[in-house]
């Protein structure tokens, strides 16, 4: 996304996509559909001891969002209408602060040299491409305003200096790569969370992305967890037994996680 414009169009006809929001709650776990042109969702109590996530509209980066459940059951009163909350997942692409940017744009990293997990630098291609101005900025946290979510997951965000550019009236949690790709979360302000710890298997050994963990409520019979990824691309129009290198990083076993581990 840069200047304004949603930068990803061919991303609407992708095959799958690979970052987004994973939702652990109560009872039997159960897949939501990629929706691939769709990633704002309404999360809202329920009766029964599942939890729903409808889709509303919303022209952001497509989103994979999963619930899987672990704890004991809801109760009948949790389902009330001020007990909604609003879950969104936002891919801001390469988003680093102007002052950043500037430090970083002199020593970028050429053309096909993929930064390394542990250093900060940006491709040359992005810093000539998607210097972002003030202006972009403006607008982005125009669309942030409309969007009225309380909680959204981030992908390529370097950290909160950057994403409060965007989401002033939030708290963020972000994973600790020096690489400025991170994941996340900016949670409204007077949401009740706490940040969990980094899914580090996910970015097989830091070469690549890692998740980040959330907790909602904590402490609270509604609490719920989640995770903010953004797994390896280039392979979203591919099996994942195509031999490609990006195929065989997004299905490597490992990627599991600890998140979807626990029980």
């Amino acid at each position: 996304m840069h200047g304004g414009h949603y930068s990803s169009r061919k991303l609407l006809r992708q095959r799958h996509s690979t970052s987004g929001i994973m939702c652990r709650r109560t009872a039997m776990p159960f897949t939501l559909s990629p929706a691939i042109c769709e990633s704002r969702h309404i999360l809202r109590a329920a009766t029964s001891c599942d939890r729903r996530l409808r889709p509303a509209t919303a022209a952001l980066l497509p989103a994979l969002v999963l619930s899987l459940f672990s704890a004991a059951k809801v109760a009948a009163s949790t389902a009330l209408a001020a007990d909604t909350i609003r879950v969104a997942t936002w891919n801001l692409e390469w988003l680093v602060s102007p002052q950043a940017f500037r430090q970083l744009k002199g020593t970028c990293t050429p053309e096909g040299v993929a930064p390394r997990g542990d250093v900060r630098q940006l491709p040359c291609d992005v810093t000539s491409k998607l210097e972002r101005s003030s202006r972009d900025f403006s607008v982005l946290a125009r669309y942030a305003r409309e969007l009225d979510a309380d909680v959204i997951a981030l992908q390529e965000t370097d950290g909160a200096d950057a994403a409060r550019l965007v989401f002033p009236n939030y708290e963020f949690c972000f994973t600790g790569r020096r690489h400025v790709q991170n994941t996340g979360f900016a949670v409204r302000r007077g949401v009740a969370f706490r940040c969990g710890p980094d899914d580090r298997e996910l970015s097989l050994g830091d070469t690549l992305r890692r998740g980040k963990e959330l907790t909602l409520f904590p402490g609270e019979p509604r609490e719920i967890r989640l995770l903010s990824v953004h797994l390896k691309s280039g392979c979203s129009s591919k099996p994942l037994t195509a031999p490609d290198k990006a195929c065989q990083e997004l299905a490597r076993p490992s990627r599991r996680g600890r998140f979807l581990r626990r029980e």
